[in-house]
């Protein structure tokens, strides 16, 4: 028997899917808030092929995605991310998840997404804002295709 319960909120990004489980021995209740369900990284241009990638939130205070995290009781959680799929979804292109990364606003090397979790950052703060930008990989080999991916951010809180 564990001495500690686990919380998980998951969303998934490119749909609009946002749930939260609590527990009758919490008090309060965590949350996990996003500021857009989806990201568009709209066309690729000339210009992000000859660079080899596209960016957003590529600047500080500038960022792809905002989580804000309330956690009332000031439990222990931890923030991760993964791919839901190996490989973006397109009709005809084939993209590795890979191509796609993540890092905390302008802070860290981008991480690429993978299907395995990968922690993003842990706390035990009241509020918390985590901001983080995406940045996609491009080739003049890419086949010409709409791509889309599902992401999914999970919450632990440990009592």
């Amino acid at each position: 028997m564990k001495a500690h319960e686990l919380k998980k909120i998951v969303f998934f990004s490119l749909i609009a899917v946002f749930a939260s489980f609590s527990s009758s021995l919490c008090r309060a209740e965590m949350l996990l808030e996003v500021d857009q369900p989806s990201i568009n990284l709209g066309v690729i241009s000339k210009q992000d092929l000859n660079v080899g990638y596209k960016e957003i939130g590529d600047t500080v205070n500038a960022y792809a995605l905002r989580f804000t995290i309330s956690n009332p009781d000031a439990w222990n959680w931890t923030l991760e991310t993964r791919a839901e799929t190996p490989y973006f979804s397109a009709n005809s292109g084939m993209k590795p998840c890979g191509d796609l990364a993540w890092r905390i606003d302008s802070l860290d090397m981008y991480n690429p997404f993978t299907i395995t979790d990968a922690v993003i950052q842990s706390g035990n703060s009241i509020s918390t804002t985590v901001d983080i930008d995406l940045k996609l990989s491009t080739s003049w080999f890419d086949t010409p295709d709409r791509y889309a991916i599902r992401l999914v951010f999970t919450l632990y809180g440990e009592i």
